[in-house]
């Protein structure tokens, strides 16, 4: 069932040109003791810090103003490490909705004030990204060089997208043998030094040999050199990361101050304002003929050069190595958001949800939560039959129920029956089961007394789509029979609650 009401809803967002994932972060607004909470946090499409679910969250209260000159006075909340599924990210910004409740009624209202709907919905932090890629002449097998390039282009572009005001600074080594290794010193990623970069990597010529380990050395002491030179403002900083790609064992780095033992120690103790430089390797095994035992050296060295198992890869398919830089990229982006969002104290004790404008699409609001129940229902009818197979008799039947969902409603009948034998009474329980077309199936059981004699029975019935019904009944007991009834009936009616 729960897979049916799934395909319904996803295709109801197909036809309606809608997304058919949501995106909100919810939860109680509440002021207590002069300060400022959201309780019970829920979200949908958005983690924060890898959660969907948090208790509470303080926020400050103060005048707040847009970047149209608009002031208000507004409650901010703050969630750090704030990730979404969204295909824009939080591009489109947030707006504001309340819940708002009459009686047993709730729905979900567009808060037309909402002071943030003109600014910008996020802040991105401040991140130092080191790409340090291999340029030796076995890339040049198979053109892989020119792959290698529109990879770190794409990677560079992926940054870009996220970087409006340089705030991600990016630094990139070109290395093969040590004297033949270029670099592109750190800067703001912006447009004009996105296409600097662009050229740079596109430009370097292949060379002979590997120094690897000098490479990733150099690396991290360009990040240090730069980040004593320049401010960097501790509270937006998210961290520095060194993204290195090579195809082959290193064969030139000097011992002592470059060697894999020395990058791996590197690795532990090496951090930038207090935060441990975090470090991705990636391996490509298909532009030279590895042995087996290369191989495994191989994998060691990529293993010793990365942060962890999930900080590196190897394969001889440059399909995988293409997707890699990409997830990195895009994981660097993901990882840093900071939301800020606003509230009227007015909304305080109310459910408050800000929705993320994703590709444009409009949050459709929950239905209120209703029950669905049928109305009483009675039933009049006219019945005819046989006792002791000679007897005939008519009668009068009564019948009503009351509903416990929209399908079953639980009664009785009552019955009067005049025959030549005199009068007799039939009365007992009986349930009615209302199908989705409206039509139903009564039945029920009971007894009584015709002509002094103790009898119960078993009865039947069907109601039509329309009013109408039949039953039939059996007696047994110290008097049997047989009786057929037509009847009319009314309410039943499905009502929401």
């Amino acid at each position: 069932m729960k897979k049916l009401y799934l395909t319904a809803f996803l295709l109801l967002g197909v036809l309606l040109g809608a997304s058919a994932q949501d995106y909100y972060i919810e939860g109680t607004y509440e002021i207590k003791n002069n300060r400022h909470y959201l309780n019970n946090v829920t979200t949908r499409g958005i983690t924060i810090d890898g959660k969907n679910y948090i208790s509470q969250v303080e926020g400050t209260f103060g005048i707040v103003e847009s970047e149209d000159g608009r002031r208000g006075e507004l409650t901010q909340f703050v969630f750090d490490k704030a990730k979404t599924d969204c295909d824009n990210g939080f591009d489109g910004g947030f707006y504001l909705q309340y819940l708002l409740e009459v009686g047993r009624e709730s729905e979900w209202i567009d808060e037309k004030e909402y002071l943030q709907g003109s600014g910008p919905g996020y802040e991105q932090k401040d991140m130092l990204i080191m790409l340090v890629l291999d340029y030796s002449t076995s890339m040049l097998r198979n053109d892989y060089i020119s792959k290698m390039q529109q990879s770190a282009v794409d990677f560079i572009n992926t940054l870009y997208s996220a970087s409006p005001n340089g705030n991600i600074r990016v630094g990139i080594i070109a290395f093969s043998g040590k004297s033949q290794t270029e670099e592109y010193e750190i800067k703001g990623l912006d447009s004009n030094t996105k296409r600097d970069m662009e050229r740079f990597i596109n430009s370097v010529k292949p060379g002979i040999n590997t120094a690897f380990y000098y490479a990733v050395d150099h690396a991290v002491d360009m990040l240090e050199e730069y980040s004593s030179s320049v401010y960097l403002d501790r509270d937006k900083y998210s961290g520095a990361c060194v993204v290195t790609f090579t195809d082959g064992l290193d064969n030139e780095s000097a011992t002592g101050d470059s060697d894999l033992a020395y990058i791996n120690n590197t690795l532990r103790y090496k951090a930038i304002m207090g935060k441990t430089i975090e470090f991705f390797s990636i391996g490509f095994t298909g532009a030279e003929d590895f042995s087996r035992l290369q191989k495994a050296k191989f994998n060691e060295v990529m293993e010793k050069t990365s942060t962890d198992n999930n900080h590196f890869l190897t394969s001889d398919d440059f399909g995988k190595i293409e997707k890699y830089f990409g997830d990195i990229a895009k994981n660097l982006i993901d990882r840093w958001k900071i939301i800020r969002l606003l509230t009227p104290q007015g909304h305080n004790g109310k459910k408050v949800r800000w929705v993320l404008r994703c590709e444009g699409s409009h949050y459709t609001p929950d239905p209120p939560k209703t029950s669905v129940t049928r109305s009483p229902w009675f039933g009049i009818s006219a019945e005819v039959g046989v006792i002791d197979e000679d007897e005939f008799f008519g009668g009068l039947n009564l019948d009503m129920a009351f509903s416990i969902n929209k399908t079953i409603a639980i009664g009785g009948r009552v019955g009067v029956m005049v025959g030549e034998y005199g009068l007799g009474l039939l009365t007992g329980p009986e349930v009615k089961i209302t199908f989705p077309n409206n039509s139903a199936v009564i039945a029920g059981l009971g007894g009584g007394s015709v002509n002094e004699c103790g009898v119960f029975y078993l009865r039947a019935g069907y109601k039509t789509r329309k009013s109408f019904f039949v039953t039939t009944e059996t007696l047994l007991g110290e008097a049997a029979g047989f009786g057929v009834g037509l009847g009319f009936s009314f309410g039943g009616k499905q009502r929401n609650r």
